[in-house]
């Protein structure tokens, strides 16, 4: 598990031979977001993958949850 610098928000790191992912988890009923910082200090800067949908995201902007939505992270 790791400290994402929101109260609502679980995240944990799995790293293997294969990578590192990143998931994240809001836990409450608004919209919340990880600070574009926290998540480089992660080491997940730059352009990443949503393992969930496929979609591109870039880590020069706070990675925003709708309420209860679930995402993993991987950097491209």
């Amino acid at each position: 598990p790791v400290w994402t610098h929101n109260d609502q928000i679980f995240g944990l790191i799995r790293e293997s031979a294969r990578g590192k992912i990143l998931v994240l988890g809001n836990f409450s009923e608004w919209g919340q977001a990880v600070s574009r910082h926290r998540l480089y200090e992660l080491g997940f800067a730059g352009e990443m993958v949503e393992g969930i949908n496929g979609r591109l995201l870039d880590a020069h902007s706070d990675i925003y949850l709708e309420p209860y939505q679930a995402m993993w992270l991987e950097k491209k």
